[in-house]
Formats: C-alpha cells, structure tokens, sequence
C-alpha cells in the first residue's frame, strides 16, 4: 500500500521522490538466471530520460527528422550520443530497444512543437501524422514492456 501512496503522491506533484524511491515493480535480471530480484539500473535509467530530451533535436532539420522516423537502421548517424556509452547494461537488448524508442519519442515531440500533432510526416499514400507515429509508438513500447 506504501509503493501505491508514494507513486500517487509522485504522479500528483506532491512529492519529491527520487527514481529510486519508487517501488520496485519493474524488476530487472541481471544475473541472466530467469530471477527478477533488481530495479532498472540507474545508468539505464538516465540514459533513457536524456535519450527522451527534445533538446537534441532542436537544430536538426525537419528532413533529417523525418528521415530518422522513417528510417530506423539509419538512426545512428543523426542519434545523439548515448550517456554512459560502454556500459555493459546499455549494451543489452532491452537497453538499446528502450534508447533507441527514446529517441523516437524526443524526435516526434520535436516535430509536434514546431508544427502540431496532424503534421503529415510520410507524404504517400497512406499518409501517417506525428499523431499516427506517437500512437504506433505507444503500441511497440508496450509490447516491448519499454515503458
């Protein structure tokens, strides 16, 4: 009941809790063994929170933005680097899986502040909008259980 409270008061504003206060329901395995018994790492955790920082992208142009939605193997060339680089943890699947839709995310919000959410993105037919590409997004970090 006290992990429910303190992610209430965190998700109202009214605490100042750090991220490792929160309760441990997302549980890591680091021993490889099928055990889940540690939080994310914090090193995971920050890299994914800096990956998410819009600023990144404010000097890139619309084209490079788009071309870095529409092209996720090309990502690495227009990608800002990765905090804690080398750290075994960040080299994990799930790591790179949850930085890369970071990414995604700080490349989208980008594109909904200069213009808005029905800004069309991929011009043939069918047409898809940040709104459609945040949408998609929602659904593959759930799959994933990125988020």
């Amino acid at each position: 009941m006290d992990e429910f409270n303190g992610l209430q008061q965190l998700q109202a504003g009214r605490s100042y809790r750090s991220l490792t206060d929160l309760p441990k329901a997302l549980q890591w395995d680091e021993t490889g063994d099928g055990e889940h018994d540690n939080i994310v790492p914090a090193t995971l955790a920050m890299a994914i929170t800096d990956a998410m920082d819009k600023k990144c992208f404010a000097e890139t142009p619309d084209a490079d933005l788009t071309s870095f939605i529409l092209e996720p193997d090309n990502r690495e060339k227009i990608a800002p680097p990765v905090l804690s680089k080398g750290d075994p943890i960040l080299e994990t699947v799930f790591a790179k899986t949850a930085i890369d839709m970071a990414h995604e995310v700080a490349a989208l919000h980008e594109l909904m502040t200069r213009y808005s959410l029905d800004y069309v993105i991929k011009q043939t037919e069918p047409r898809h909008t940040v709104r459609d590409y945040l949408t998609n997004l929602l659904r593959r970090s759930g799959l994933h259980q990125v988020w």
